[in-house]
């Protein structure tokens, strides 16, 4: 054999070594597969009941309504500010008459009003019947204080009751303005018949009524569904949200 032919078979079977050699590597030892990135969970797709977005760090706050993150805005609602109310005055202060007369406007008494229904007004035959009394609750969870309409005056929301002679008793939610003291009645809603207010407070312009009342099916004596109610100042309106 000549020395260019051995040279020849000794290419070939250097290629054929290295063809040999690398398909047993890529037989014997175990291969990768790539693996793919893992996809980031998309935010805003996992809404609850109430539309929170959990993943955004939203959640239900049920004193508030409405969604929060918690290290943003507490769920709960800030303390009346109380010590700037006298209460004195706002016991002495004037309201419309809820018994008998609306645009008729009456002074409360130590937080009391009381009239009677005359039978036959209208034709001048004042026979006294039926009495009433409007009373403003002094529970310190039943009234708040907090600027409602912007101006910088704070104003104070109160309940009142009302009896008008029969078994039931109805209860207004009623707004003054707190001028120096001073109490000026800006406009009132009714909440119901022989409900209970457990609690009223004002955040953020809104006021907010922790009341129970009747549910469903149930007697007008003994209500037992709580409800939050809020409201906010429109105008000289109050408007429910």
């Amino acid at each position: 054999m000549t020395h260019k032919g051995f040279s020849s078979l000794t290419s070939i079977l250097l290629a054929l070594g290295i063809v040999i050699v690398g398909g047993a590597i890529w037989y014997f030892f175990p291969k990768t597969v790539p693996q793919q990135a893992e996809q980031p969970p998309i935010v805003g797709g996992d809404k609850d009941a109430h539309g929170c977005i959990g993943s955004a760090g939203y959640q239900w706050c049920e004193v508030k309504q409405k969604c929060l993150r918690v290290w943003e805005e507490a769920c709960t609602i800030s303390p009346a500010i109380k010590d700037s109310v006298n209460i004195d005055e706002l016991l002495n202060a004037q309201i419309p008459n809820f018994a008998a007369d609306f645009n008729e406007m009456i002074t409360l008494s130590d937080g009391k009003a009381e009239g009677r229904f005359f039978e036959g007004k209208l034709g001048g035959d004042e026979t006294p019947n039926t009495g009433y009394t409007l009373t403003l609750s002094t529970s310190t969870s039943s009234y708040a204080s907090g600027d409602l309409t912007g101006d910088g005056v704070p104003n104070v929301v109160a309940t009142i009751r009302v009896w008008s002679g029969g078994s039931g008793y109805f209860t207004y939610l009623t707004v003054f303005e707190n001028s120096g003291g001073n109490f000026k009645y800006l406009a009132s809603k009714a909440l119901g018949d022989r409900i209970k207010v457990n609690s009223v407070n004002i955040e953020s312009s809104i006021i907010s009524v922790d009341i129970i009342t009747q549910g469903p099916n149930e007697p007008m004596c003994c209500g037992t569904l709580r409800v939050v109610r809020q409201f906010r100042m429109t105008g000289n309106d109050l408007v429910e949200l």
